[in-house]
């Protein structure tokens, strides 16, 4: 009895332990999952922007209360604001993106702006002047304010998606396009040792831009808001999917602590997911069919012409799991390259490996010592004939 007893505490505790030991494990797994959205919260910039303005009658005075809405384009995510009572509202903390801008205040006709950019660390105008009127009245307002930046000082460059997808870029290399801002010099050769390269075949070390003169070192770079500048060699440590970049501010000087150290600041934003489904698929290949031959590798000497092949390929694409709340947008980029290079040497010939030197002096004997003094200090111990007669009887 005693024995069976010991059994079944022995088994009750078992069963607890193993209760235990799911609650710790769904504990666990619910830290991970929060992990993953909170840990690039860390050592974080600020990847968006902000949306301001002000509000007056047709007369120019100051309408306060009046309600803002921003809603996204693309999500249908909404912000709202009241104006204060000098009028002026303020939404931060915007993703970049193309949003509707609506301005609502009783005896006022509702403003709409349809489409106002919001750019990537910048401040977008949005200043209205209503008319008088019922609510209900809509009307569209087709003429912008003026986008001038007068709520910060920092002065930069927004390299926008119809440039990223227009441009030419040798190997996809995004941030080539920074070289579209004054005072920017790409990689140069000597600077790191090397010619400088571009793509994602290179070293991630090529992937860098001087700034006003700066060093290359100076320059930060900020994808999604996260630094991926390489700790070590002071570069951009990644090369994004350009299909994926939205767009990227160059700040210069003057940008917001924020930002953290550096002379300048390349801050970049990736594409999400909307309401449509959208993305891109392509591939860029070369080969050698249409190659020139190397100068060195000719046909007499190589009649295969050396072998080339580049296949860079991939693809995003974005859609809605949930319409108006969820949303998912994925991209990958491949490379398969490969390269025959021809290599020269000097090989010693099979006369050379016999110890038969006499070819040097046939050659030479027109050279005086001032004219050749290396190979007179070669020969200098040879006899008439050219070569050391106990050196002859070396086997």
């Amino acid at each position: 009895m005693e024995r069976t007893r010991t059994t079944s505490v022995i088994t009750a505790f078992g069963h607890r332990i193993c209760r235990w030991n799911r609650a710790l494990g769904l504990l666990a797994l619910f830290v991970a999952f929060l992990s993953f959205f909170t840990l690039a919260s860390f050592g974080q910039a600020s990847s968006s922007s902000d949306a301001a303005g002000r509000i007056t009658d047709p007369t120019g005075a100051v309408v306060p209360g009046a309600v803002i809405r921003l809603i996204n384009n693309g999500t249908r995510a909404e912000r709202t604001a009241t104006t204060n009572d000098t009028g002026e509202w303020s939404i931060p903390n915007v993703p970049p993106a193309s949003y509707t801008l609506r301005v609502e205040k009783a005896g006022f006709k509702t403003a709409v702006i349809p489409s106002i950019a919001v750019e990537i660390g910048k401040t977008a105008n949005g200043s209205v002047s209503l008319a008088i009127g019922a609510t209900e009245e809509t009307v569209e307002v087709s003429t912008l304010p003026p986008q001038l930046q007068t709520q910060e000082a920092t002065v930069g460059q927004v390299i926008d998606q119809k440039q990223i997808n227009d441009l030419p870029l040798n190997g996809r290399n995004v941030l080539q396009l920074a070289a579209l801002a004054p005072g920017v010099s790409p990689p140069q050769s000597g600077q790191t040792g090397t010619p400088a390269q571009t793509g994602t075949q290179t070293s991630s070390r090529q992937l860098y831009i001087a700034v006003d003169g700066g060093r290359a070192s100076s320059t930060n770079y900020v994808l999604d808001g996260t630094y991926v500048r390489s700790v070590r060699f002071n570069n951009m440590s990644i090369l994004p999917n350009a299909d994926a970049i939205q767009e990227f501010n160059l700040l210069r000087s003057t940008f917001s602590t924020e930002y953290g150290q550096g002379q300048a600041v390349v801050s970049m934003v990736t594409k999400s997911g909307t309401n449509s489904i959208h993305g891109t698929a392509y591939e860029y290949a070369r080969n050698a069919i249409f190659d020139a031959r190397n100068y060195f590798t000719t046909y007499a000497s190589n009649p295969v012409k050396p072998d080339f092949y580049r296949h860079q390929y991939g693809a995003t694409v974005g859609f809605p799991i949930i319409k108006d709340k969820l949303f998912i947008f994925g991209g990958y980029e491949g490379l398969k390259s490969a390269r025959a290079n021809p290599v020269f040497a000097t090989f010693p010939t099979t006369a050379e490996l016999g110890g038969d030197v006499l070819f040097l002096v046939a050659n030479r004997k027109d050279l005086s010592a001032e004219e050749d003094p290396l190979f007179n200090l070669i020969v200098r111990d040879l006899d008439k004939a050219g070569i050391d007669p106990i050196t002859v009887n070396v086997p």
